[in-house]
């Protein structure tokens, strides 16, 4: 049993939880060498102990519901549109031809700095970081869309047509089944980069959420409650990708499924 058990805890596992604890511990000891200023870097078990006076704190959960409820809307939002964006212009070559392009040069461009037009259309309210998340997030996902619906075999598609197949059925049955791995890989990574924006919009302007209970503490100069925050936003982020990583091994295993 013992043996088994220890098999069960990989390499990988054991090297990221030993990075951490050593993160921690040079966290700790570089604060309290005098090397830095204290008050600037304080050390890691007062945060910690600051985020757990956050936690039973009632202001801490209402504005980790709102980005929450902003991290979400603006991932449903990238998914919807880059999903079927993606899939259009991965089907019809001319099209794809003609956006691809523009996709790519704009993937490239900070999406903070459509921020401002943001809040000039949606206010400073939840609206405008929704849409910074989406904006954010939409790229990654319709690249990864794209380039799956281009790798598909054409062969798969003429034995769809001589079986007469409809249009649903040939995009639910073949090019569904091709782009699975590039859209959970997608979905993964807009994920990630619409948490990102999300939180540099709230940072940025905003009247509520976990980057705006950030840019508070660091004007009040209360750097301890300011880097719990930080940390409960990794750690959230971190939640949100190990997820993300369960359900794509899961999909990918019922993929191979499919094709055995």
């Amino acid at each position: 049993m013992r043996k088994s058990f220890a098999f069960r805890i990989s390499p990988t596992v054991t090297i990221q939880g030993l990075s951490i604890i050593a993160f921690i511990f040079a966290w700790e000891g570089i604060s309290r060498s005098g090397l830095i200023f204290k008050d600037l870097v304080p050390p890691f078990f007062t945060v910690l102990r600051q985020i757990t006076i956050l936690l039973l704190s009632h202001d801490f959960w209402g504005h980790l519901k709102i980005s929450l409820y902003e991290i979400g809307m603006g991932f449903l939002l990238a998914a919807l549109i880059g999903v079927s964006l993606g899939l259009f212009l991965g089907v019809r070559l001319f099209w794809g031809e003609v956006f691809e392009p523009i996709i790519l040069y704009l993937a490239a461009t900070p999406k903070i700095i459509f921020f401002p037009v943001c809040i000039m259309l949606f206010g400073l309210d939840a609206g405008s970081k929704v849409a910074i998340g989406a904006l954010s997030g939409f790229f990654p996902i319709v690249i990864s869309i794209l380039t799956g619906a281009r790798e598909l075999n054409p062969i798969y598609l003429k034995v769809a047509r001589s079986f007469k197949a409809s249009p649903f059925m040939t995009y639910f049955k073949v090019y569904f089944p091709a782009i699975l791995r590039h859209l959970f890989s997608g979905l993964r990574l807009g994920l990630g980069v619409t948490v990102i924006g999300t939180f540099l919009g709230e940072i940025k302007l905003s009247r509520g959420g976990l980057g705006f209970m950030a840019i508070n503490f660091y004007n009040q100069f209360d750097l301890p409650s300011m880097y719990g925050i930080i940390i409960v936003i990794f750690a959230l982020a971190g939640l949100v990708n190990a997820l993300m990583g369960i359900i794509l091994a899961t999909f990918s295993r019922y993929r191979h499924t499919l094709t055995t």
